[in-house]
């Protein structure tokens, strides 16, 4: 399964705990927010897909979703007990992808959750996000944070190569192997040295560490400080 990242805004304790658990044992990444301030804090777009109950100690799902709506198209679920034809509008209204209303089968939620992340995320292979650094790789567009990163082709081929092989030591040959495009232009040792120094100094912060020199034999995509 490829990574997913998906966000529950969701105030009961029991039902958080438990689609926490279920959606987790399924593979998929999850974080939780009690109520609409935490959630507010949070950037809609390091997540694949975000669960809103409707009804939040706090404010409403609703307002919730308008302003995650303003950072970008993250798919939304509604997670509610108002089964009223006026609220299941407005979530449609505000571009939520489905309305669910307790109580509901877990197992056909679940079902309902791969589905939509199957059909929003065509290419979810070729995406990176772990919150911090996002890349997409099929658009050739990454950022740190809320900030925008330009990376040249070289630089995403390298974070492409690095990315897709998690943990596993990558050797100088097998990068420049993978590093020559489709047009066969060369790439050397100079330029891989170059690429990669330059692609860590965009990348890496502190606190945010993602590639280890293994001296003598290559690199390891480590994630964000997980050395």
């Amino acid at each position: 399964m490829a990574k997913y990242n998906i966000l529950i805004v969701e105030d009961d304790a029991t039902l958080l705990s438990t689609l926490r658990y279920n959606l987790e044992a399924e593979g998929y990444t999850v974080a939780c927010a009690a109520n609409a301030a935490q959630a507010g804090q949070l950037n809609a777009l390091a997540y694949h897909l975000i669960i809103i109950d409707v009804n939040l100690p706090d404010g409403n799902g609703f307002d919730l979703c308008r302003r995650f709506r303003a950072q970008g198209q993250t798919p939304v679920i509604f997670l509610t007990a108002n089964d009223l034809e006026q609220d299941t509008l407005r979530a449609y209204a505000l571009g939520a992808d489905d309305y669910v209303t307790k109580p509901f089968s877990l197992n056909i939620f679940i079902k309902k959750i791969a589905a939509l992340l199957h059909r929003t995320s065509p290419q979810a292979g070729d995406v990176y996000t772990d919150g911090f650094l996002h890349v997409d790789f099929s658009r050739m567009s990454a950022r740190c944070g809320d900030t925008p990163v330009r990376l040249t082709p070289l630089e995403f081929r390298i974070l492409q190569a690095l990315v897709h092989n998690p943990g596993a030591v990558l050797t100088r040959q097998a990068l420049l192997e993978k590093l020559w495009d489709a047009e066969g232009n060369f790439v050397d040792e100079h330029a891989l040295t170059s690429g990669m120094s330059r692609l860590r100094g965009k990348i890496e912060q502190a606190g945010h560490t993602y590639i280890k020199t293994i001296y003598g034999m290559g690199y390891m995509w480590i994630g964000a400080g997980n050395e």
